[in-house]
């Protein structure tokens, strides 16, 4: 059985009782961003530490020439990025783009190269564009450049490989998250084949929404056993009449 993850789009870290509880959290700080010795601090307080994942702030790879232009803002985001997710023993960084970055030739080397510098950090590099991207086009490209595809699961279906990672947030025409949005969520990242999956949600009622889509993963994952177990039932009754015969 695949190892499931929901959880919720944090801008700022919880309490050390919060965190206890918690499986999976994304980490997207908003400016004022928190100094190194606040975040070692959190850490060290924690009994428990849930998987984390970080999401690179937008001025770490959004300099005055545009998104991921080499120079020594970029240069310090990457510092920044390298040094935070080892404070918080991230086991992602996720880089979540706008419109700022095009689906042209150009920006898609530029995010390139980016994730090529982040290799380093020994984290899983999720990369999740929107804007004008859409699945055809980022889904090759975080493959190319050996990233994951973080994808919007109320919109697609997984992409294939063993780590999958959705990123869902309400808006527009799907201000919150009803349980039919949720039980789809659930049915294609359950069924994704992959042998880890993480859902972030990024909603005002996300320990809500988290805990119906916790439930609803598992139901999704032990029907999926279940019908796995039948299968090797079939195939053992068909050897055994083969044998017969």
């Amino acid at each position: 059985m695949a190892d499931l993850f929901a959880g919720c789009t944090l801008e700022r870290l919880p309490g050390a009782r919060a965190l206890a509880r918690a499986r999976f959290v994304e980490y997207a700080p908003r400016p004022p961003l928190p100094n190194f010795a606040t975040l070692a601090r959190i850490r060290k307080q924690a009994d428990h530490w849930p998987q984390l994942s970080l999401v690179a702030p937008r001025d770490t790879w959004l300099t005055p020439r545009g998104a991921m232009r080499p120079g020594t803002e970029l240069d310090a985001g990457i510092d920044w990025l390298t040094r935070v997710s080892d404070i918080l023993s991230a086991f992602a960084i996720v880089v979540a783009t706008g419109a700022e970055l095009t689906t042209g030739e150009r920006d898609s080397e530029l995010l390139a190269q980016f994730i090529d510098r982040l290799r380093p950090t020994g984290r899983l590099l999720v990369v999740a564009p929107r804007g004008l991207w859409e699945p055809e086009h980022a889904q090759p490209l975080a493959e190319r450049i050996g990233a994951i595809y973080g994808f919007d699961a109320l919109e697609h279906d997984a992409p294939p490989g063993e780590v999958v990672y959705a990123r869902v947030r309400p808006m527009g025409a799907r201000p919150r998250l009803t349980e039919g949005h949720l039980a789809q969520i659930a049915e294609r990242v359950a069924g994704s084949g992959a042998s880890r999956a993480y859902v972030s949600i990024e909603s005002e009622q996300c320990v809500r929404e988290v805990k119906q889509l916790t439930r609803q993963l598992a139901e999704f994952a032990e029907l999926e056993s279940d019908e796995d177990e039948d299968e090797d039932e079939d195939e053992d009754e068909d050897e055994d009449e083969d044998e017969d015969e």
